[in-house]
């Protein structure tokens, strides 16, 4: 079966290269093969290439991608040719890094697995988590709980996290609605009732 990609064979590095070090041999690379150094019949290999190897610098330059890149070198059983048993690795890795609060690391471990299984509702319910923590991505909380929902709409754990979310993000209708179609599934949860109560009582008209 065929491996994923390696980004270090791409740049022609050892795994052990220094961010400098990918800095001076990216650049080396970028002016021997950029496509504006190539005739017109091979200018669509070359943009190909090109495109290559700044995929592998950017992913090898930033340290959760090449952590998360790593892990799946390092699981030789995990193939490119199947992207939902990468997304299971990835989706494991960051639920052990949120268990731990390395919120961040979680975020970029679920998201690599939301790229390998987009409709994966359990995947994208644990981005919106991660995404939630972070005031500047709740727009990625709202879009990625949206998915989960709408993919497993009868998940009262998924409706409760939404109704939650929602909330966050001052969504207090939406909220609402998450919460009575949790009740349905969930009629005895105290923590939805909360929920419930605390939306209506923000979209009631003030005195």
């Amino acid at each position: 079966m065929a491996q994923s990609v390696n980004h270090y064979q791409v740049l022609g590095v050892d795994r052990t290269a220094t961010e400098e070090q990918l800095r001076k041999r990216f650049r080396e690379l970028a002016r021997e093969r950029h496509p504006d150094r190539f005739p017109p019949a091979e200018k669509a290999r070359a943009e190909a290439e090109f495109q290559s190897l700044t995929e592998a610098y950017n992913i090898l330059t930033n340290r959760e991608r090449r952590a998360a890149h790593d892990f799946d070198l390092d699981n030789k059983v995990v193939s490119a040719d199947d992207p939902q048993a990468i997304a299971q690795a990835y989706l494991a890795r960051g639920v052990d890094e949120y268990r731990e609060g390395r919120w961040d690391s979680a975020f970029s471990n679920f998201e690599l697995a939301m790229h390998h299984d987009p409709e994966n509702a359990k995947i994208q319910h644990h981005f919106a988590l991660a995404a939630s923590r972070f005031p500047n991505r709740m727009r990625h909380a709202v879009a990625a709980i949206e998915k989960s929902i709408r993919i497993d709409p009868h998940n009262a754990s998924f409706l409760k996290d939404a109704g939650l979310i929602f909330r966050q993000a001052g969504l207090w209708s939406r909220a609402e609605k998450c919460y009575l179609e949790a009740m349905r599934w969930t009629p005895d949860s105290a923590e939805v009732r909360r929920g419930l109560e605390e939306a209506r009582a923000h979209r009631a008209p003030q005195a």
